[in-house]
């Protein structure tokens, strides 16, 4: 476990992935669900408040995750401020409306800290892990849609300022 945050640490977690992949495949049960989710601005947080401050931060985001997840899902603080949760049998067609939530919730966090209030986002990354899937090939995806996930919020923030987009 992560010593931090109590979550899953990177290699528990890439455990407990191989074994939800072995799961799916040997009983054919219903797929999985990675979210991979990475702070936005978390640079800006420890450079403004302080590395307590950023901890705190991070904490905060593990107990939402851990509070969330169901007893059969995995979360984990993959590094620094980069987390996964991986919620077990969620086909398709019964995700839309745990990851909406689950995205709500994690694009409005704060946590109040010497008086002040300070609020944070997240980018998210979301890919099925089907029977045949690789585990790799579905962090690697995940990882690709956060990405476009944190450009697009970069774009839209650049937008705001009315400045031009730099990348």
């Amino acid at each position: 476990t992560d010593p931090l945050t109590g979550a899953l640490n990177r290699r528990g977690f890439e455990k407990f992935m191989l074994q939800e992949g072995e799961r799916i495949r040997r009983y054919n049960a219903a797929d999985s669900l990675l979210v991979l989710i990475d702070l936005d601005s978390f640079k800006y947080i420890n450079d403004t408040y302080g590395h307590a401050a950023g901890d705190a931060c991070l904490k905060h985001v593990s107990q939402y995750l851990m509070s969330y997840a169901r007893i059969s899902d995995g979360v984990a603080r993959l590094g620094g401020d980069e987390f996964v949760l991986l919620m077990t049998q969620m086909p398709v067609e019964k995700s839309a409306s745990r990851i909406y939530d689950l995205c709500l919730a994690l694009n409005d966090m704060h946590i109040d800290w010497n008086g002040q209030r300070i609020l944070f986002t997240a980018s998210i990354g979301i890919e099925h892990m089907r029977g045949d899937s690789d585990c790799m090939t579905v962090m690697e995806r995940a990882d690709r849609k956060l990405f476009e996930d944190k450009k697009s919020k970069k774009a839209q923030s650049l937008a705001r300022l009315n400045f031009p987009e730099i990348m």
